[in-house]
């Protein structure tokens, strides 16, 4: 009766410790209307895997926070462009969806490879904070069907999350190191996402989502990229 009563109590204890690393959260900063932090519920560390930028008025603060869309074409006075976004996030009972909705507003067509959509993972070498608070990314860009960004905290502790496009394409990634004048943080290193070669006609919209979920090891992220809809090349 004992024994039983330490395996039942076992298995509560293994539930639970599962059940905690499975939930994102996220909250955005009032000022700039975008994502200051995202976290995953139960995380011992309280770790934020997005990167903090405390004067988010500054302009280059904000063109690296998490979700800012700019437009990297050059400006033709003669051509004016004009592309709304409209974002929308919101969270299931574990996971974090976003998605932006890029509308052409002028009269020519635009080429969606030239918008940077910044995606600041939390992987700066900041020897102020504890690698329990940093992580280390890997970005598979097409790898299949879709592309995704895998984060490890760098103490290898777990929870670990992952990012997979849901809908839209990426054409390419960069990771721009951003060296701000009088800051203690300088070299910091952003990831940014460009979609596809795409041409976007005047009046016409372009959507580009994806998902973020936990994961607390190999096996577990490669099951959760299958049920996003993943698939290998053959």
């Amino acid at each position: 009766m004992k024994r039983l009563s330490f395996l039942i109590v076992v298995m509560l204890i293994a539930l639970t410790a599962s059940a905690q690393y499975k939930k994102v959260n996220f909250a955005v900063n009032r000022s700039s209307g975008l994502v200051s932090n995202i976290r995953v519920k139960g995380d011992p560390y309280r770790m934020n895997w997005v990167q903090e930028y405390r004067d988010t008025l500054d302009p280059m603060s904000r063109a690296y926070l998490w979700g800012q869309a700019v437009n990297m074409q050059k400006h033709d006075p003669q051509n004016p462009v004009k592309i709304s976004n409209t974002a929308r996030r919101w969270t299931t009972s574990e996971d974090m969806g976003e998605v932006f909705t890029f509308k052409n507003e002028s009269k020519v067509p635009y080429d969606m490879s030239n918008m940077r959509i910044a995606v600041p993972f939390n992987c700066n070498p900041d020897v102020g904070s504890s690698k329990h608070h940093r992580c280390d990314i890997t970005v598979s860009l097409n790898d299949g069907n879709k592309t995704y960004v895998k984060a490890v905290r760098q103490s290898g502790k777990a929870p670990h999350i992952a990012l997979i496009v849901e809908k839209g394409t990426i054409g390419r990634y960069e990771m721009l190191e951003v060296e701000k004048p009088n800051s203690e943080n300088n070299g910091r290193y952003v990831l940014t996402f460009y979609p596809e070669s795409y041409i976007l006609k005047p009046g016409k919209s372009y959507t580009l989502q994806w998902t973020i979920f936990v994961y607390n090891d190999e096996e577990e992220f490669n099951k959760e990229l299958k049920n996003h809809g993943w698939k290998a090349k053959k």
